[in-house]
């Protein structure tokens, strides 16, 4: 097998789900839509750290994703949010330097692909990676981007917890077991940008409502608009030492005594994956609550539940994946 953490974790979440979509190799038909704001943000962070016109590069990729469709029939909220993915990484590409010296560098490409066998089995885990840096005198850190509607600290809680990065820092220490791996940088950024604060009615000073800003977009407002920032120092201190609300970064280390108990998950899991595969491949997750609004399967796997034309709904809703898509995914 080739086994992806999407795979595992299809798997862990719903053995039914994983016997349609990688078993039975079912997919959804694809209808031209635009990409996930994260997916589009991705790109252009993978075009930045390549040196390349991230602009260029996000535009070519969301036009591509709708089959080029002609701007003026793209609805209005598509082309907001994708209006606003472009000013978050303005922002984002205007204020980040590095994470732990200037002297850090990529390591490896952007979004480049691994493949290493999983010990005592046949197998082999894959997947890509956003980025590897490497810091003299500390070693390789692997950087994972995190994009959020949310606020940026709830995205970077639990981090210990973080199965996928346990598995992509063990494939970090097989493909180059000579070089110090000292763990992952987790950079998380939120699809928002500061509001900019606007004078009152009577234009004397700037509104005082709460809002979320930072300090170099507040300090500006008061110079454009003509005030004096000794006035605002409170405000302007508040600002200037919170932590950013738009992106901020964490890391965590392993060491090898964690990398050792890392691949034994691993070869367990494979594991366990194969004895599903072979005696009981179809059984559904009983907890209701996971079976959400993500599942592409849910009205296929009721249908089937009732006994129902399931024959329909593949051939209405579903395509077979070729065999280079199935290896491909």
């Amino acid at each position: 097998m080739y086994l992806s953490y999407s795979k595992i974790g299809t798997w862990k979440r719903c053995w039914k789900k994983f016997n349609y979509k990688y078993i039975q190799g079912l997919k959804t038909k694809k209808y031209s839509a635009a990409p996930s704001m994260g997916s589009l943000g991705h790109k252009g962070l993978e075009k930045w750290i390549q040196g390349e016109d991230w602009k260029v590069g996000m535009k070519e990729y969301w036009k591509d994703q709708l089959d080029n469709i002609p701007e003026k029939f793209i609805p209005d909220e598509i082309k907001e949010d994708y209006d606003l993915v472009m000013k978050v990484m303005k922002r984002l590409t205007s204020v980040h330097d590095y994470y732990r010296c200037e002297d850090e560098f990529d390591f490896i490409e952007p979004e480049t692909r691994f493949e290493v066998k999983i010990p005592t089995t046949n197998d082999t885990l894959v997947g890509y990676m956003d980025r590897v840096i490497k810091v003299p005198n500390e070693g390789l850190w692997l950087v994972d981007y995190k994009f959020t509607t949310g606020s940026v600290d709830s995205k970077l809680k639990n981090l210990e917890l973080k199965e996928q990065i346990d598995y992509y820092i063990w494939a970090l220490k097989q493909q180059f077991p000579d070089e110090i791996i000292q763990g992952a940088i987790f950079h998380a950024i939120a699809l928002d940008i500061p509001t900019i604060p606007q004078p009152i009615k009577s234009g004397k000073r700037l509104t005082k409502r709460q809002m979320k800003t930072d300090y170099d977009t507040y300090y500006r407002a008061i110079i454009d608009n003509g005030f004096d920032p000794i006035d605002y120092e409170d405000k302007l201190t508040e600002l200037k030492y919170q932590d950013d609300p738009f992106t901020q970064f964490d890391w965590i280390n392993r060491g090898s005594v964690e990398l050792q108990k890392i691949e034994k998950e691993l070869i367990q899991v494979t594991k366990a994956i194969k004895e599903t595969i072979k005696y009981t491949p179809d059984i559904r997750n009983r907890r209701a609550g996971r079976c959400g609004w993500d599942c592409d399967f849910k009205e296929l796997c009721l249908t089937e539940k009732k006994g129902g034309d399931i024959q329909y709904i593949i051939e209405n809703d579903f395509e077979q994946k070729t065999k280079k898509e199935a290896k491909n995914e």
